[in-house]
């Protein structure tokens, strides 16, 4: 069973966004890695704009699917508020920021991986939050799953694109903080 884990920003994840650069980055990554069954993808099923990975799966005759957990469910679980409230603004500093969050996203990724085994793909590729990468590939291999991680955030396009969004590691955790010059009044 082979796994490719893509990240990219969420912003990035729609076709009216820079969708070119994300749509060419995922068909190479696609081109190099073989037949792929199935893109899975890090979106609830309500959500109904169109996505990049949604387009690349038309074109490529792959099933895409949104293995995103429901709010529903993380609301039975006690999640709902903490995700919701990851993305914060730091007045001082003039940035918003965020970061991965163990037990919710660990959670999240737990309920992709059993969508993913429930549809019986053998090659998946997986499209998520660049915050996701190396948690859920990890996730992944520790099921026995061969992965390949790639993560385009890290891209020249994307940095040229948003050369002030930084992302960094703070006790183990993906984050991630951008400059806002928003005047905010609080």
């Amino acid at each position: 069973m082979k796994c490719i884990v893509v990240g990219l920003d969420h912003c990035d994840q729609t076709s009216d966004t820079k969708s070119h650069d994300v749509e060419r980055s995922l068909c190479e990554i696609l081109d190099d890695n073989g037949e792929i069954e199935l893109i899975a993808e890090e979106r609830r099923p309500t959500i109904t704009i169109e996505t990049v990975p949604q387009k690349v799966a038309a074109k490529r005759g792959i099933r895409c699917a949104p293995v995103d957990m429901p709010l529903e469910l993380r609301e039975q679980l006690g999640i709902a508020e903490a995700l919701q409230d990851r993305f914060g603004f730091d007045p001082r500093r003039k940035v918003r920021f965020g970061c991965y969050l163990n037990h919710e996203d660990g959670l999240r990724e737990k309920y992709w991986i059993d969508q993913i085994m429930k549809d019986g793909a053998k090659n998946v590729a997986v499209i998520c939050g660049t915050l996701h990468v190396d948690q859920f590939a990890a996730k992944m291999r520790q099921r026995g799953w061969e992965v390949r991680q790639f993560d385009l955030c890290a891209e020249a396009w994307y940095r040229e694109a948003h050369p002030t969004v930084k992302f960094f590691t703070r006790d183990g955790r993906r984050c991630y903080e951008e400059p806002d010059s928003t005047d905010w009044d609080f």
